[in-house]
């Protein structure tokens, strides 16, 4: 993972700033994200992508998908291999999960970021 994308997604998702939203890259109702829509905030911000809204259900899109990183240009900003990298399971070191598996089963954004500090 390219070391800068990495220092500035563990900052943004232990800052607080971001509410964390389960399923999906960012919540429209609730205004929160995935670990994931996080770090495609960030790549909008640096105007990589640009997040588009269903208005029929408010589904928001940031590139072919809204639960991944599918966009070619963020994985490759980022330095990710796929488009939802695998972490262990802090609580079981034979299993692991995707970073979207976590996030979605209640791992905090800081539990995460420590999670891809030592293994991305």
């Amino acid at each position: 993972m390219n070391s800068e994308v990495k220092t500035e997604w563990l900052a943004a998702l232990r800052s607080g700033e971001y509410k964390q939203a389960k399923g999906k890259l960012y919540d429209l109702k609730t205004d929160g994200y995935c670990c994931l829509g996080v770090l495609c905030d960030l790549a909008e911000k640096r105007g990589l992508i640009k997040r588009v809204v269903d208005e029929s259900d408010g589904t928001v899109w940031f590139g072919p998908s809204f639960t991944v990183v599918e966009d070619e240009t963020v994985r490759a900003w980022a330095g990710l291999a796929d488009s939802n990298p695998s972490l262990p399971d802090p609580d079981d070191d034979f299993f692991g999960y995707s970073a979207a598996g976590l996030n979605d089963e209640g791992y905090t954004f800081a539990q995460i970021a420590d999670l891809i500090e030592k293994h991305l």
